[in-house]
């Protein structure tokens, strides 16, 4: 026999299900089918009620999925936004490639200074200067 398994808070059908002829209905389930040219249906303990026709419902999801699309789409102002934001961190990073940069040649200078510091004094007391 087909049962009809529905949801327990909104009964909502939630799939068919084939069991033995003669079986115990297990819980949310019916033998009084749904009329097969409607979805969305509701079973309220003794029939199916409300529903849609395939067309109106397509048609009502479409409406649906345009409406949040228009909302998810984000402003002309918040696209310049982040194009602003995206531009801040792309300066951010090469400022900090900048000063690593630096701080490389200034420690380059600090070791040039220091061994020409070295030679210089190795110069003078080889020349015989205190």
């Amino acid at each position: 026999m087909t049962v009809y398994v529905y949801d327990k808070l909104y009964g909502y059908l939630l799939q068919t299900l084939e069991l033995p002829e003669g079986s115990t209905l297990p819980e949310n389930t019916t033998t009084v089918a749904p009329d097969p040219d409607l979805v969305y249906q509701s079973f309220d303990g003794t029939s199916w009620t409300g529903g849609y026709t395939r067309d109106k419902f397509q048609a009502m999801n479409d409406e649906g999925v345009k409406e949040h699309s228009a909302i998810l789409t984000p402003s002309t102002q918040s696209q310049a936004i982040n194009a602003l934001g995206l531009q801040v961190s792309a300066l951010i990073k090469e400022n900090a490639e900048i000063k690593e940069a630096i701080n490389v040649l200034g420690l380059q200078e600090a070791k040039a200074t220091a061994t020409g510091a070295n030679a210089t004094a190795t110069d003078a007391k080889e020349q015989g200067g205190n």
